[in-house]
């Protein structure tokens, strides 16, 4: 008889190493396992969260009143099909790395800039995780998933996903739907064309789009990673963090001249539309009178990047989301632009 262990601590899941408890927890190896604790929780009536590697949350420091199930699916298998695509389906709870490791072992090409994104297979979807001019909606194929309450099991297209930048429609509230499986069209090639400027800088590389293997390329962004301190390292003391704490706003391009003129600065900006640009988060947090290192008590900024706030240990949650304002308010004062925090919040209120 299935039956979850109770008040669970949430801290040590977690990359920030903050929150309370979960009133219920359990570890779900299989789809079997996973029908069993939606029906567990719809019978006794408790609010449902699910977990994976903890490294885009912030847990309430009270913990929540929620069963939250720690999706342990494993498993990848690839399928050949037409025109040098590769189907490479992988279960929800591997691990994101694992894959691209494992695409790039194979050349297959798609995702090798996604090398060290924490994380598993089944969340980077709902985050539509991006970096260096990679992101899931440029390759995913589909994706399954199940509905928390009816059990019901459907198949998402890429174009049903409601992708945009660190968007989609699971990252709604409310969304009811479990991801479970996921499943990517990747090139069968040996090299990928990269134009993404640092990387391409890095790579050693002036010209305006060059091909590398994907193994020099999954090398370089793992060592511009660690060199951000965007690679969980024990002994990094950067390590308790989520990475990007904010989002890149985007904005209408007319705001950011605007701004200009005010500020009398050149704003760093990357065309998204014809009519509007991403921003750097980062930038506008350094211009706003906030530095890399800056520490508040047992929380901070990483000293390696603006745009990740840290943990140094012994401290909360509330100390980090107040710092956090801090930051937003500042940032709205200077440039009237509203920073969004980039990771889910487990507030009680919210479950």
């Amino acid at each position: 008889m299935f039956s979850p262990q109770r008040d669970h601590p949430l801290a040590p899941l977690t990359t920030l190493e903050l929150g309370g408890k979960a009133r219920y927890f359990a570890d779900i190896h299989s789809l079997d396992e996973l029908h069993e604790a939606l029906r567990w929780a719809h019978n006794h009536h408790v609010a449902l969260q699910i977990l994976g590697d903890g490294s885009n949350i912030i847990v309430a420091d009270e913990g929540v009143p929620a069963f939250v199930l720690r999706l342990g699916l494993k498993g990848i298998v690839s399928d050949k099909e037409a025109e040098g695509r590769i189907f490479v389906q992988a279960a929800a709870g591997e691990s994101w790395d694992a894959l691209v490791e494992y695409a790039v072992t194979h050349n297959l090409a798609g995702i090798e800039c996604l090398s060290g994104i924490p994380g598993r297979v089944g969340a980077a979807p709902i985050q539509n995780i991006g970096a260096y001019g990679q992101d899931i909606a440029q390759c995913m194929a589909h994706l399954e998933a199940i509905h928390r309450e009816t059990l019901e099991t459907r198949r998402f297209d890429a174009s049903e996903c409601g992708f945009s930048y660190r968007q989609s429609r699971f990252k709604q509230p409310n969304n009811p739907w479990i991801i479970t499986s996921v499943t990517y069209a990747l090139r069968a090639q040996e090299t990928s064309t990269i134009s993404y400027r640092e990387l391409k800088q890095a790579l050693g590389s002036s010209k305006t789009t060059t091909s590398f293997p994907l193994a020099q390329i999954r090398k370089q962004v793992l060592a511009l990673r660690k060199s951000k301190s965007m690679l969980r390292s024990s002994d990094d003391p950067n390590r308790r963090s989520v990475g990007s704490f904010f989002v890149n706003p985007i904005i209408p391009t007319q705001h950011v001249q605007a701004l200009q003129e005010a500020h009398g600065a050149t704003i760093p900006q990357w065309p998204v539309s014809e009519t509007q640009s991403k921003l750097s988060a980062a930038w506008l947090i350094e211009q706003s009178g906030f530095y890399k290192g800056q520490r508040q008590g047992a929380v901070g900024i990483s000293s390696k990047h603006a745009l990740c706030l840290v943990h140094h240990g012994h401290g909360s949650s509330e100390e980090l989301l107040g710092f956090a304002k801090q930051i937003q308010t500042k940032v709205f004062e200077c440039f009237a632009i509203n920073l969004e925090i980039e990771p889910s919040l487990w507030l009680p209120h919210a479950t």
